[in-house]
């Protein structure tokens, strides 16, 4: 119930006005969707919101969603090397679609096309295998 507050909120452009809830709300009850929701607040102060992801880091630090959340955020504060690190350690633990992407994106940013293009194409095998892998559930 609270994570369609919070995206009710965020959609409203009101994150400012949950921020501090959502991260309290995110330490009493560790959940991949409210971290998700977390990373999309659009904020006047994104370094604050890093600092505050960050601090998850300490109990949460195999966490592949939190790891690709601190990557987005990075990206938000322009610290694409950070990004690159968080992400990279996200695919290295559980690789997803929008990690690849989002380290594509980095590492292009970087100049560095080769490894980009190597990210976006392990996403979109990724992003095939699943749709397989649905299609053979439902005819299974």
């Amino acid at each position: 119930m609270r994570a369609i507050y919070f995206a009710a909120m965020i959609e409203a452009e009101a994150g400012d006005k949950i921020e501090n809830l959502l991260a309290e709300t995110i330490v009493k009850n560790w959940d991949e969707t409210l971290l998700v929701l977390f990373a999309n607040i659009q904020t006047k102060n994104s370094h604050k919101q890093l600092q505050t992801a960050e601090q998850w880091l300490a109990i949460h630090s195999g966490d592949s969603v939190l790891l690709q959340i601190l990557g987005k955020i990075c990206i938000k504060c322009k610290q694409m090397e950070k990004a690159e690190q968080y992400l990279t350690k996200s695919v290295g633990i559980e690789p997803s679609v929008a990690a690849y992407q989002m380290l594509g994106d980095v590492l292009r940013e970087k100049g560095d096309q080769e490894k980009a293009s190597e990210c976006y194409r392990k996403g979109l095998e990724l992003a095939s295998s699943e749709v397989v892998n649905r299609i053979e559930g439902i005819n299974g």
